[in-house]
């Protein structure tokens, strides 16, 4: 019966190894010693060179990764217009919407686009210049809804809200605001992160509302 070399065990592969050399030291290695030392040597080589080429394949993959992402961000920069001037939005819920663990609120009421900055297809505000900038969140959950909401900056929370109103009593709400410093390019929007893969709801008639502005350029 034929073994993969790939498949055994490295255990097994330094015991053996380790009885082999023994017996060449003490002089009782044997042809059969002599073949697998040079054998498990030749595998120990290959696994090497695996090693290596997998390394090198993860890096290239990651290296797409991140030329992938720049080059969408330079096309979401490109829709963008900034002239030196000002860069704000306020946008609003008009209808009740589902929102989803790590999916963007696409608010369906734009208020203010100074600059086009808001993208209301994607619910995301790319920022056309570094600088400071000032974020508000207000959200009113549905009945029986328990949601934690966040402001993302591309992908980590830097505002957390909660809205709870899993016994269906009131109208709850949270919010509040932030500032933060973002450089050009910056995604920022509102997701929901708990309960995980679960579908919440937040109301609508303008009670749920996302704003930003610039306040300097640096």
């Amino acid at each position: 019966m034929q073994h993969s070399l790939s498949n055994m065990n490295p255990l097994f592969i330094g015991a053996l190894l380790a009885v082999c050399l023994s017996n060449s030291v003490l002089g009782k290695a044997s042809p059969w010693d002599q073949q697998h030392l040079a054998l498990l040597s030749k595998v120990t080589e290959l696994e090497r060179i695996v090693k290596e080429l997998q390394q090198h394949q993860s890096l290239e993959i990651r290296t797409d990764k991140d030329e992938l992402s720049r080059q969408a961000r330079q096309a979401e920069l490109s829709n963008v217009r900034y002239d030196g001037g000002e860069s704000g939005f306020y946008v609003t819920m008009d209808k009740p919407q589902e929102v989803e663990t790590k999916m963007p609120l696409k608010f369906d009421d734009v208020v203010t686009n100074i600059g086009g900055a808001y993208d209301t297809q994607t619910g995301i505000y790319t920022a056309p210049v570094t600088g400071t900038y000032m974020f508000a969140l207000n959200a009113v959950c549905a009945a029986r809804n328990f949601l934690h909401l966040a402001i993302y900056k591309n992908n980590a929370p830097a505002f957390k809200v909660i809205c709870d109103d899993l016994k269906g009593e009131i109208q709850h709400q949270g919010g509040g605001t932030t500032i933060l410093r973002l450089q050009r390019g910056d995604r920022i929007y509102v997701t929901m992160m708990f309960p995980l893969g679960t579908v919440g709801e937040v109301r609508g008639n303008g009670m749920t509302s996302f704003s930003g502005y610039l306040l300097k350029e640096l």
